[in-house]
């Protein structure tokens, strides 16, 4: 008898593909998995990738634990990441006939405003945007998971998703040896996506199977649609900054340096001194040149 066809299956099936696209892209740096069991009542995601910044020394627990305050408190400035990828996947569901949904807002604002055909199919993931209870019935969640995924997205080096697939029930997961991250619509919560707090039922709604114009519903508002799989930044421009004049300067340190011992002033940021640490690099370098002038 074949597994049941639920979120659980087809983030299963997905795991290893992403795995192997973190592994190629961040083998000289590394990163740790996460995978919560009843944390996900609170941090609201199905799968993590991260890679800790080396200050903090976390244990699964731990880093969970950090994660539940940071989420119950977004204003903190602090971040335990250098970049992190957070997923939840939500099952793509097909809509007979986008002019027959109930919702009347939601039904004439993506025909109006959205550009969706009336009589068509569109296809929608449903987002759990209540409040649940857990633990036997005796608690109820903090925030929803959507809330807890927006919340999560305001945390600095947190990059936070949906993953949705590109194939229904009805078609099956593509034998193991074709799967790839094409597979799937990924769609990045950021700061303005909105929390859908009121308790109602709400959707992320697409125009066809393959995410055309991805749409957060039951208010309308445009969402985005990752092409391509991430690729971390695993510099900040203040940190690349420091590693030039640690260049400039000569000051030989280990592999892995701590950016942040190396004190930035408002010499540093004047365009001459910026040319001279950038015309230091060893050639070998690649670092793009935006048409700066050449002051050697």
């Amino acid at each position: 008898m074949s597994a049941k066809f639920n979120e659980g299956l087809v983030e299963r099936s997905y795991h290893a593909v992403w795995e192997r696209h973190f592994s190629t892209l961040l083998s000289a740096n590394g990163f740790e998995t996460f995978v919560p069991g009843v944390e996900e009542v609170h941090v609201g995601f199905d799968l993590g990738f991260a890679r800790n910044n080396s200050s903090y020394k976390f244990t699964g627990d731990q880093f969970f634990e950090w994660m539940k305050n940071r989420i119950a408190g977004t204003t903190s400035p602090d971040s335990a990441f250098l970049y992190a990828y957070f997923y939840q996947y939500k099952l793509t569901e097909k809509v007979g006939n986008l002019s027959k949904i109930k919702d009347k807002e939601t039904r004439d604002t993506l025909i109006g405003a959205f550009g969706y055909v009336a009589g068509a199919n569109s296809f929608r993931a449903k987002l759990d945007t209540r409040r649940n209870v857990y633990a036997k019935g005796t608690k109820i969640r903090p925030f929803s998971q959507h809330e807890a995924l927006c919340r999560l997205a305001r945390v600095k080096g947190a990059d936070v998703s949906y993953c949705t697939p590109r194939f229904l029930e009805s078609t099956g997961i593509p034998p193991e040896p074709k799967r790839k991250l094409t597979d799937l619509n990924v769609v990045p919560v950021i700061n303005g996506t909105p929390e859908l707090n009121d308790g109602k039922v709400h959707y992320l709604y697409y125009e066809n199977l393959f995410g055309k114009n991805p749409t957060w519903c039951s208010a309308p508002l445009h969402a985005t649609l990752r092409n391509d799989p991430p690729v971390p930044r695993l510099i900040s421009p203040l940190n690349l900054l420091r590693m030039m004049k640690a260049n400039f300067t000569g000051e030989d340190g280990p592999v892995e340096i701590d950016y942040s011992e190396i004190e930035i002033t408002d010499v540093d940021l004047s365009k001459d001194r910026f040319l001279e640490y950038l015309h230091a690099l060893p050639t070998c370098t690649r670092i793009v040149n935006f048409g700066l002038p050449d002051v050697r």
